[in-house]
């Protein structure tokens, strides 16, 4: 057996330095945990302040933006939103571009259509247009002052009416 002999006033000095020693390791841990949530905090925000800036863009009608790209510290639950977001970008830019497309062709029908219109106003005869389901889709001048109606009105739905037109 071994014995070792120390004054009592160095093993009390010998029993706060490790004490010391490990409240400074712990006080020092905590300031390394709390600067690096910091820092994933300001990542994740950053990173979301991209994204929002660029759903901003796309809800005022700007589909050119494109999202910067994401580093692969950046959560992956923001990875998966920037995905659906680009998909979501590129489906609407298709839409746009159709109804862009839609609209020309249309308005190339509508200036087709024009001089038959203005024609079919200005005949003294009642006309009536209906579809193939029997709505009614237009009515000129003549016919609204015969029946004594507005176009908006009896245009939609069929119905049926009889007409007795005295000459």
């Amino acid at each position: 057996s071994v014995g070792v002999s120390a004054p009592a006033s160095s093993l009390a000095l010998d029993e706060t330095v490790p004490r010391n020693a490990t409240l400074q390791a712990a006080v020092l841990s905590l300031l390394v945990a709390f600067v690096v949530s910091l820092f994933i905090v300001w990542r994740t925000r950053k990173a979301f302040a991209r994204v929002q800036e660029v759903a901003l863009r796309v809800a005022q009608g700007d589909f050119s933006v494109r999202l910067p790209e994401l580093r692969r510290a950046t959560p992956r639950e923001f990875v998966d939103l920037a995905s659906v977001l680009e998909q979501t970008i590129r489906r609407l830019e298709v839409g746009e571009a159709q109804n862009r497309t839609l609209l020309e062709q249309l308005q190339e029908v509508n200036a087709r259509q024009a001089p038959l219109a203005a024609v079919w106003s200005q005949i003294y005869d009642s006309v009536e247009l209906l579809d193939p389901e029997g709505r009614i889709q237009y009515v000129n001048p003549a016919h609204e002052a015969l029946l004594d109606v507005v176009a908006e009105e009896v245009q939609g739905p069929p119905t049926f009416r009889i007409y007795l037109l005295l000459h």
